[in-house]
């Protein structure tokens, strides 16, 4: 009679386990796909800012006209800021946000930068602390999104 128990219980215990596994598996969310999605769009209008930029730099060899630079940088910064993040886990929204609030201020700098009459040459320095800042938001954008298992080939 004893060994009828023990084989229920361990029965019962081994059926429990595994329903409760398979059930984890059909239904835990995974983010990894969602945040690919958000990297490619980021991409693609990354792309085209670079593209432009590019471009400018054809017309003018020296340095482009910061009143085109501005521009490309603040529509590049608003289409990648309105990538909508909602959804996603809170970790990668804060990353997300904190590297597109990197790329305002310097959409704001150089939009400053025109307004006070400054020409790209002058600037040069100070862009390469606001490129500091891009770079190292974005890494860590990409660290948290590998994290949850959207590993992006940039």
């Amino acid at each position: 009679m004893r060994s009828k128990h023990f084989v229920s219980l361990i029965t019962f215990f081994a059926c429990f386990a595994f329903s409760s596994f398979v059930v984890g598996q059909l239904f835990e969310k995974t983010f990894d796909k969602e945040i690919l999605v958000l990297l490619q769009q980021d991409k693609e209008n990354g792309e085209k800012r670079t593209t432009n930029e590019f471009n400018l730099s054809l017309v003018d060899k020296s340095f482009p006209s910061l009143s085109a630079k501005s521009e490309i940088v603040s529509e590049y910064a608003g289409k990648s800021g309105r990538i909508n993040d909602g959804g996603l886990p809170q970790d990668f929204q804060i990353a997300w946000r904190k590297h597109m609030n990197a790329w305002a201020n310097y959409s704001d700098f150089l939009e400053k930068s025109r307004r006070a009459g400054l020409d790209a040459k002058d600037i040069k320095r100070l862009e390469i602390q606001y490129g500091r800042d891009i770079n190292s938001t974005y890494y860590i954008v990409l660290r948290v999104g590998a994290s949850y298992g959207a590993e992006f080939p940039y």
